[in-house]
């Protein structure tokens, strides 16, 4: 199988793969602290891996996509640490002019995760309370 056509297009349906579990988390989460005014630290872990996972998928597909040779430091950095290494992926896997464009991009995409959030949480008030 041609690994660029399997690639092709299927970053930017992670990312929407990530607001959905964003709006999911939201609304679980907003469930569990009406109830105890806490989340059990499984769901923290369980919500954490999937957050992760989700992120890495989106890296290999995006750079895939980019054709960016991915080095082993920012494979583990991306799961690590995705709010710093994210950006410097972007920064380095896009060509010089399109650097800029590719952060405004990525903060852009912060805020439809904060707005998922509020969303979510919105809903869930709305609906059960």
């Amino acid at each position: 199988m041609d690994k660029e056509k399997f690639f092709k297009k299927d970053s930017r349906k992670i990312l929407l793969i990530l607001l959905i579990i964003n709006f999911i988390f939201a609304l679980v989460g907003t469930h569990m602290h009406s109830i105890d005014n806490a989340t059990p630290n499984a769901w923290d872990l369980i919500s954490t891996i999937i957050m992760s996972a989700s992120i890495y998928a989106w890296y290999v597909y995006d750079s895939y996509e980019n054709g960016f040779k991915r080095p082993k430091w920012l494979n583990i950095a991306i799961i690590a640490m995705a709010i710093f290494s994210v950006p410097y992926y972007l920064y380095v896997s896009r060509p010089p002019e399109m650097r800029l464009n590719a952060l405004f991009r990525l903060l852009k995409f912060f805020a439809l995760m904060i707005a998922t959030v509020f969303l979510g949480q919105a809903i869930y008030i709305a609906l059960f309370t």
